[in-house]
């Protein structure tokens, strides 16, 4: 050994390392259970005391330095424990997954560690906030009566359809739960990790699992374990409606038969169960929406529903269609459909129907003018206002609009239909109250927990408040009512505190 590499060797070092390669190096499980990712990575009792510490000091957003001597830990053992540490804990937004400060005699031994953190304290702390809120927003459309499939159907199309992949450089940018929720924008650890995080919030066991390029996730349901990705799923267009379905719960076979490279990975569990495989969701491009016990969605045929309790699938509007792209005719669904109280508004590629869930009428609302090589690609409605979008590229699904007047169009699961609540405490009693909905049979009132993200029911009425004794720790609180009307029931109002 020369005299200067000797020389070099004994001088201590203390740098800003890049922890690049944890973003292919790292498996992950959600708060559930933690003994899962520390099977999967067979980490000895020293590896997992070290983690912890790590992780605690993290989560207090401290920035001492930790002593790493008794541990005798190699650059790239530690590179594996952290990754392991930041992709266990969603929350941990406001740190550097790319970088630490680390202080090594070589790198076979690392002395002392740092963590890096991207925003302050103060700052993470209004960045809570924003997350929050959207959490709430997102936690209000799970249905008590869902399976823990249809949650991850949910969570599934919520994600994609919010997020777009982030195509910068910024090495710290698109890595957290806040630039999936509030920034939209994202890479495969921003999308993997907001799964990961909403199926904590469902307790549904969930673990991201790593190649060499890509991060995804594997969800546990009924003991069997299923692959989940969400930013392969990600159609990167301008319509938020527009989402794939190739990744959604499948098994080991499935995931070989996909056309994307999802393979050798470090760590998770065998996914050998098929239930999923070929399930009513691959046939449509669009986001799945949940009514009444049924996901409706849009194919080629016309509008269908699925109930996960019977497994019947079946066309309950039959409108055929064809989407061209210029000269090529899509041999899958573009259309979108929105419910609306009783009934589902939906398109095909050339008009907009109403569907009666009572009765099983059909009616066309419009049927939108346009060159031969276009099709409907999105629409919203806005009070009695339908705005159809139409293109002959998806990827600029909103190329041209037009605006039709409907009257009557708007119903009580309109998003601004269920207003006027309100939320008072006399000092020992909560009482929430609201606005009459016509022809609603009964209210539903619930609770949203801002620290935990659990949406409970509290109470049903057929009046039009609901008052319950006041929780010792109310400031964490809010409350929103659905109404329940004949076979339909109405999205959450706004969430409100006292």
């Amino acid at each position: 050994m020369g005299r200067g590499m000797e020389m070099y060797l004994k001088k201590l070092l203390s740098v800003i390392v890049s922890l690049a390669a944890v973003l292919c190096m790292s498996a992950a499980v959600s708060a559930v259970d933690m003994n899962i990712v520390y099977e999967a990575g067979g980490y000895s009792k020293s590896d997992i005391e070290l983690m912890e510490k790590m992780r605690v000091m993290i989560e207090n957003h401290d920035n001492s330095t930790l002593d790493l001597s008794k541990y005798n830990v190699s650059y790239s053992q530690l590179e594996d424990l952290y990754g392991t540490v930041v992709f266990n804990n969603p929350k941990f937004y406001y740190v550097s997954m790319v970088s630490a400060r680390l202080e090594y005699k070589t790198k076979n031994k690392v002395l002392k560690f740092t963590p890096i953190y991207t925003h302050s304290s103060a700052y993470a702390s209004v960045m809570k906030k924003d997350i929050d809120k959207v959490t709430e927003t997102i936690m209000a459309g799970v249905d008590s009566n869902m399976s823990d499939a249809e949650k991850v159907l949910y969570i599934h199309d919520t994600i994609v359809g919010m997020c777009d992949y982030y195509e910068g450089e910024a090495s710290n940018t698109g890595r957290s739960i806040y630039s999936t929720l509030v920034e939209r924008s994202s890479v495969c650890v921003g999308y993997s990790l907001t799964f990961q995080y909403f199926m904590d919030l469902l307790d549904i066991p969930c673990i991201c699992i790593t190649n060499d390029d890509h991060i995804w996730n594997m969800v546990q349901i009924n003991e069997n374990w299923y692959h989940v990705d969400t930013t392969w799923d990600d159609m990167n267009a301008e319509s938020p409606n527009l989402v794939l379905h190739d990744m959604v719960l499948l098994s080991e076979y499935g995931l070989d038969r996909s056309d994307i490279r999802h393979a050798q990975w470090r760590y998770g569990m065998t996914a050998d169960s098929s239930k999923y495989d070929d399930m009513f969701w691959s046939e449509s491009y669009s986001k799945m929406n949940y009514c009444s016990g049924y996901w409706y969605y849009n194919t080629m045929d016309g509008l269908c529903r699925y109930s996960f309790k019977t497994g019947r699938e079946e066309v309950v509007s039959h409108q055929s269609s064809r989407w061209l792209h210029g000269s090529r005719i899509w041999n899958i669904s573009f259309g979108r459909n929105i419910v609306t109280g009783r009934s589902i508004i939906f398109s095909t590629a050339k008009e907009i129907y109403k569907y009666d869930t009572v009765t099983g009428d059909t009616i066309l609302l419009c049927k939108v003018p346009m060159k031969s090589a276009e099709s409907i690609f999105d629409f919203d409605i806005k009070g009695n206002e339908l705005i159809v979008y139409y293109s002959d590229d998806y990827e600029h699904a909103k190329k041209n609009s037009r605006s039709y007047k409907l009257k009557g169009l708007s119903s009580a699961n309109a998003d601004s239909d269920t207003s006027g609540i309100t939320v008072e405490d006399d000092g020992r009693n909560i009482t929430v109250s609201w606005d009459d909905i016509k022809d609603a049979e009964q209210y539903m009132v619930y609770r949203y927990d801002t620290e935990t993200g659990k949406v409970t029911l509290i109470g049903k009425t057929v009046n039009t408040e609901f008052t319950f004794k006041k929780s010792s720790d109310e400031s964490r609180y809010r409350y929103a009512y659905k109404a329940r009307l004949g076979t339909g029931t109405t999205r959450y109002s706004e969430w409100k505190s006292a």
